[in-house]
């Protein structure tokens, strides 16, 4: 199977017609929660890249977050088979998986992207309510304030 097919199915997965590639070969899927997937495939590396943004580094505490980061990404404890990822030129925290697709069957792609959403929720969750560690007030600005609710 190729990318368009995983699309094709995903997107009858989620109720989505048409999902496809825009012109910079990337799929945004905007979910009702309020916050975006991206899939991008690599075809030279044969790899596919899902990922979303969950929030910005915050200015002050960066060692705290990233040692955090850092903690929950070893040996996937709290990650499972995703990974927290700082993008320091776009100033984001991302969660991310790689995918290989000659592993890939298209029940596995669906249920793959519906555990991601899940682990995006939690993960989130766990960055809008990260404290320094010197306990000061300082909180990861969330990328969209409606999940708080």
């Amino acid at each position: 199977m190729d990318i368009h097919q995983y699309l094709t199915l995903l997107g009858r997965h989620l109720g989505i017609k048409n999902l496809t590639l825009d012109k910079n070969q990337v799929c945004r899927i905007c979910l009702n929660q309020g916050f975006d997937v991206f899939i991008e495939p690599e075809p030279h590396r044969h790899f596919i890249h899902l990922y979303s943004v969950l929030g910005k580094i915050p200015e002050d505490g960066k060692q705290a977050i990233f040692e955090a980061i850092f903690d929950r990404n070893l040996f996937g404890k709290e990650t499972d088979e995703f990974v927290i990822q700082c993008d320091i030129q776009a100033q984001e925290i991302l969660l991310s998986a790689v995918i290989k697709p000659n592993h890939l069957t298209a029940d596995y792609f669906t249920q793959l992207f519906d555990r991601f959403v899940e682990h995006f929720k939690r993960h989130q969750a766990w960055i809008i309510g990260f404290n320094t560690l010197d306990q000061s007030p300082q909180m990861i600005t969330p990328i969209n304030p409606a999940l708080l609710v």
